[in-house]
């Protein structure tokens, strides 16, 4: 399980740019996922995941590329919420996701 994923910057700020930080966001499962030792392609193995964001009239519109471009064929169950906020003020998106070890 790799959870709490936000679309936090490198240095630790707040990305305000809708797009940027669900991008962000993504990669950070991305790294977390392959240092657990998935391997290369580490989001064929994600079964799960659960994105919340904040409800602002930014995230009405659709979402980013990033979540096709990081799935790409894969098709894990996926719950989407929507919250007044989260943890740090200006946040957009927290993702937590679920997935298996190659044997």
């Amino acid at each position: 399980m790799v959870g709490g994923q936000l679309g936090i910057g490198d240095a630790g700020t707040v990305l305000e740019d809708l797009t940027e930080a669900v991008e962000e966001a993504f990669e950070h499962v991305e790294r977390a996922l392959r240092a657990s030792g998935v391997g290369d392609d580490a989001w064929e193995h994600v079964y799960s995941h659960t994105r919340s964001r904040r409800t602002t009239k930014a995230s009405l519109a659709p979402w980013s590329p990033s979540p096709r471009k990081y799935l790409k064929n894969t098709k894990p169950a996926w719950t989407g919420v929507t919250v007044k906020a989260l943890v740090f003020l200006g946040l957009h998106i927290e993702i937590t996701v679920q997935a298996y070890l190659p044997q």
